[in-house]
């Protein structure tokens, strides 16, 4: 069985993940912000495996800038292996002492976050087959 490893903020590994994004999604991506936790990285057998970076935008129905998911990324032979898992739950980690009650997702993959207690969030705004989803922070 292959080590899983979560590591915060790592520069090299920012290139290689923000390459990745624009692969996979064909747009850049800010991959760092001084506003939002740094990014989150599963590294499993010492190579970047996948990835978490945040932003700010408004919360549902209200003005108030809150910290989201921007970008969840796992590497096509590392997906189903619970990588994605165990950084959405490293998310939640980080963002517990946020002056914020929920953190929040706009995802195209729900069943990843309601798996683990995510709830979706009615009537937010979103494009088909994609969906505004959020968790209670501690």
């Amino acid at each position: 069985m292959k080590q899983v490893q979560i590591v915060e903020s790592f520069k090299p590994l920012c290139s290689q993940f923000r390459a990745w994004c624009i692969d996979e999604w064909s747009q850049d991506i800010v991959i760092s912000s001084p506003d939002v936790p740094q990014p989150t990285f599963a590294l499993c057998d010492g190579e970047l495996a996948g990835g978490m970076a945040f932003s700010l935008f408004e919360q549902p129905f209200t003005d108030k800038k809150v910290v989201w998911i921007n970008a969840l990324l796992v590497k096509p032979d590392c997906r189903g292996s619970g990588i994605g898992s165990k950084l959405i739950e490293e998310a939640t980690r980080q963002c517990g002492d946020l002056n914020q009650q929920h953190l929040y997702v706009y995802t195209n993959r729900p069943t990843l976050y309601t798996r683990l207690g995510w709830q979706t969030v009615p009537n937010a705004d979103a494009e088909p087959q994609h969906w505004v989803l959020c968790t209670a922070l501690s």
